[in-house]
Parts: structure tokens; C-alpha cells; sequence
């Protein structure tokens, strides 16, 4: 499924960075609650404390401005996976993270995986936003990309059947279906990721 793949788009939340553990942290200490992404079975963020679409959407991007970013690491593996994609593959982000994140999410960017992606697009299927955005699969057709690496259901789902193979990436609560079209993949983590891509580890 993969031998004839020459452009990647890779998802930045939860696949590169572990929003999750580090937004319900600060959730935590700033509101009280006691989140934990083992709870996340939900298919929308502000379920998981019984809130609402408004509310998440001040929070995150709030969450975004106020925590020393640069100061979190990526996800297990996910810098030496990329640095060996990057030997074969053309790589570009693709993230529903509010675009109001830009700077910050850029500098974090280069910071740990330097110049190895040449887009990044932001706010792309964010279920936060009130105006009609681009879907992942929109941003596949414009990126010419032949595989997206997700780790929502519904963006995979999405792409699959737009004709673009997808890696849904980690097998989580929140990620699970009844059943998914051929041309999606789950893997574990990004050795499963180089594995399934018939990249050997360095």
C-alpha cells in the first residue's frame, strides 16, 4: 500500500506532541478537574468535562499561550522516525490546532525536528471553529500527499475514503471503530509507523 508514497502529511496533536497528557494537566490545576487521557473516549475534547464547544475553544488555545511550550518534548520515538521518513519522503504538518498558535507551534516545530517539514497548516478539521474550514482531506489534495499519519477516527476515515491511504496512529479509547476502510492501517507507535512503512530502525 505504501511503496508508491512520496508525500506525507503527519498530524501534530497527539501523533508528534502529547496534547492530551499535557492539556489535562494544566486543565486539571486550572479548573479543578481530574482528566486523565486514559478518560478520553470522546470524539469531542470538551465532552471530557461535561463542557461546551465555547468553552473549549478558549481553553485550548489559552492552554497553548500560557504553557512553556518549548519546553515539552515530543512523543516516544517520534524524532528519530521522522528523520528517517524524511530520507524518502517529502513532509508536511497537517493540524486541526487553532491557527492563533502559529508562532509558538513553529518555533516548538523547529526546535525538535528543525527544517524536516516544509508546510505547516493549521486549523485544518478543527471541530472548534464556527466557520466552514478545510477538511484533511482537502489538505491532502493541496499538499499532493499519498498517505496521512492521524490519530482521529473521523480524519481517517475521511481521507481513506477520499482515496489516500492513512497510518491511524496509537490505539487509544478515543480512536476506536466498529469497523475502518482497507486503506487505514493502525499502528501502536512510530516503530510500528517505520515497521509498516518498511523503514528499518538506525
Amino acid at each position: 500500500m505504501f511503496e508508491s508514497v512520496s508525500t506525507v502529511a503527519v498530524d501534530l496533536d497527539d501523533v508528534l506532541f502529547d496534547f492530551l497528557g499535557y492539556f489535562f494537566q494544566w486543565h486539571n490545576i486550572q479548573y479543578g478537574t481530574t482528566l486523565k487521557p486514559a478518560d478520553m473516549v470522546y470524539s469531542t475534547i470538551w465532552e471530557a468535562w461535561d463542557g461546551t464547544k465555547d468553552e473549549a475553544a478558549e481553553r485550548v488555545p489559552t492552554f497553548f499561550h500560557e504553557i512553556d511550550m518549548l519546553s515539552l518534548l515530543p512523543i516516544d520515538g517520534a524524532i528519530q522516525a521522522v528523520t528517517q521518513m524524511k530520507e524518502r519522503f517529502s513532509l508536511s504538518i497537517v493540524s486541526a490546532r487553532d491557527p492563533s498558535t502559529l508562532d509558538i507551534t513553529q518555533a516548538w516545530i523547529h526546535k525538535y525536528f528543525g527544517n524536516l517539514f516544509d508546510n505547516v497548516m493549521l486549523g485544518i478539521g478543527n471541530p472548534m471553529a464556527d466557520v466552514h474550514v478545510n477538511t484533511k482531506a482537502d489538505a491532502c489534495r493541496q499538499l499532493g500527499a499519498d498517505l496521512l499519519i492521524d490519530d482521529q477516527t473521523r480524519h481517517a476515515k475521511d481521507v481513506a475514503l477520499s482515496g489516500v491511504p492513512v497510518i491511524l496512529f496509537g490505539n487509544t479509547p478515543a480512536n476506536q471503530a466498529d469497523a475502518l476502510p482497507s486503506n487505514i492501517t493502525r499502528v501502536e507507535d512510530w516503530n510500528h509507523v517505520l515497521n509498516v512503512l518498511g523503514l528499518k530502525h538506525h
